[in-house]
């Protein structure tokens, strides 16, 4: 039984599709007018595992994950960058699938574009102005809440307190006119030198809401299951979106489950934008591209895992000196978490180079430790995809297949073998699910070490010269030489490991 944490109902409950074995999941992407930075990406992150699991438990899922590509930020940073406005949408859609790519997450089934679905938007808002609960005024088009009854229940706001904070807002400078605060635009008239697109109230855009309204109901119809995002979007985005979705098609329609990540804590809290230090911090410590260069997309994937999606995260950045423009960062969680990964292809490798040798072991009994992990392991992850729990699982089998290997589990050769065979394929599948350990350990752990080398200022080239000349030592029977050369790498902190396919290194802690 697959368990998820519904927002509207504020508690777990069993997940149940709309029709028997398939689910349809939408999670609002990015909007493409910046880089993305690390609480973009656990939002990402957390539902890529969601859909992973979910199809592994065999469920067919049709995941939908839209880019917003009109939206006044958007606008506004096309005129601070002087760039045209579709360029720029362009090339941060562009830099957004690349760190995708990084953070090791799957393509989606349907990425739509707002650009591409203006007709769908159109007709959306049509309806609601025939059903009453939208009107327009003046070029613009506006959801009227207080025709819609249901409003505030997904984000458990009573309206009165929502209208006393609307009523204290700054009203943005319109060409129409609200009825009342809390009414929101579904199509803005365009001002001048603004990009637009022609509708029935004339030439504008659509608001930000509808526009995950339209293509939702376009990839998933009018009613589907899973709806994803980051607790910062349940009020007001999500909200809007259920009363837009629910004002068009009924009670019953629109997403049944709504799910939500928790924020990642920048140094204890939210990041202050109007302290100076903390933007300066921000733009150099927060920004994903920043994160997976110092440390691997796979690392970044990794950090995000350790806590279960719904609880906030802490990221903790150490700057070694006090002008933070310019200071040394450090950031201990990612560098935990490249640890353990290492921990994880070391153990992979070792795993591959023992079963290459000698013949599989065929069927009969296992080690009992290697018997029930892997359905720990799914267990987890069938709560409320906790992957803290699932990672500890994970981890309890690399500890396993390290004792086996170190020649430390007390059981005949066969029952050995047998149980690395089996650990082997548990571990492939946790890996599908978690996006954790999947690479190919020589490449990843490549990588690694010239991350390490570009850190610390290490040649592997003199490395490799090193090893070279103690392996010729050690040819030469030269021994005293071999371990002068192992003394000053271990020095140097590198640590050499002699294999049955040759001599390898790594960078010591």
């Amino acid at each position: 039984m697959i368990r998820v944490h519904d927002t509207l109902q504020r508690k777990k409950v069993e997940l149940e599709p709309r029709r028997p074995g398939q689910l349809g999941f939408y999670v609002c992407g990015p909007t493409v007018y910046n880089f993305i930075h690390l609480g973009n990406a656990r939002a990402f992150v957390a539902f890529d595992v969601a859909v992973r699991h979910l199809r592994a438990r065999g469920l067919q899922v049709t995941y939908v994950r839209n880019v917003t590509d009109i939206d006044d930020k958007i606008i506004k940073r096309a005129h601070e960058l002087g760039e045209d406005f579709a360029a720029l949408t362009r090339r941060f859609t562009a830099a957004f699938h690349e760190d995708m790519k990084s953070l090791c997450c799957l393509a989606p089934d349907f990425e739509p574009r707002v650009s591409e679905h203006l007709g769908e938007i159109v007709r959306l808002i049509e309806r609601l102005i025939e059903r009453g609960v939208a009107y327009s005024s003046a070029g613009d088009v506006y959801f009227s809440v207080g025709d819609f009854p249901a409003y505030g229940e997904l984000s458990h706001q009573p309206l009165d307190q929502l209208e006393a904070g609307a009523r204290v807002e700054v009203p943005e400078e319109r060409a129409g006119q609200k009825r009342a605060p809390l009414d929101f635009a579904l199509w803005k008239a365009a001002k001048p030198g603004e990009p637009s697109w022609p509708s029935p109230w004339g030439p504008g855009r659509p608001g930000w809401h509808i526009e995950c309204s339209a293509m939702a109901e376009k990839y998933l119809g009018d009613a589907f299951d899973l709806h994803g995002g980051g607790i910062d979007l349940a009020f007001p985005h999500h909200e809007n979106e259920r009363a837009q979705s629910l004002g068009a098609h009924g009670a019953g329609s629109f997403a049944r489950y709504w799910l939500h990540n928790g924020f990642v804590n920048f140094n204890g809290g939210k990041i202050s934008k109007s302290d100076e230090s903390q933007k300066i911090l921000f733009d150099r410590a927060f920004r994903l591209r920043v994160l997976v260069e110092r440390h691997g997309g796979e690392a970044v994937r990794a950090f995000l895992l350790t806590t279960q999606y719904r609880n906030p995260i802490g990221f903790e950045v150490i700057a070694d000196g006090d002008d933070v423009r310019t200071a040394p960062l450090r950031f201990p969680g990612l560098e935990e978490a490249e640890r353990r990964l290492e921990y994880g292809y070391l153990t992979l490798e070792r795993l591959a180079g023992a079963l290459s040798i000698g013949k599989a072991a065929g069927e009969g009994p296992v080690a009992k430790e290697a018997e029930s992990w892997l359905a720990t392991f799914q267990e987890a992850l069938d709560d409320d995809f906790n992957t803290a729990e699932a990672l500890a699982a994970q981890g309890e089998a690399l500890a396993l297949c390290n004792r086996i290997l170190d020649g430390k589990l007390d059981a005949p050769k066969d029952v050995r073998r047998r149980t690395l065979e089996k650990l082997q394929r548990d571990l492939t599948q946790a890996a599908g699910e978690l996006g954790l350990l999947e690479a190919e350990p020589e490449s990843w752990l490549s990588a690694h070490r010239a991350r390490q080398c570009a850190a610390r200022k290490i040649d592997a080239a003199w490395v490799d010269a090193q090893i070279a000349e103690r392996t010729q030592a050690r040819g030469q029977k030269d021994f005293a030489r071999a371990d002068a050369l192992r003394d000053q790498l271990k020095h140097a902190h590198i640590e050499i490991m002699d294999t049955p396919r040759g001599t390898t290194w790594r960078v010591a802690d």
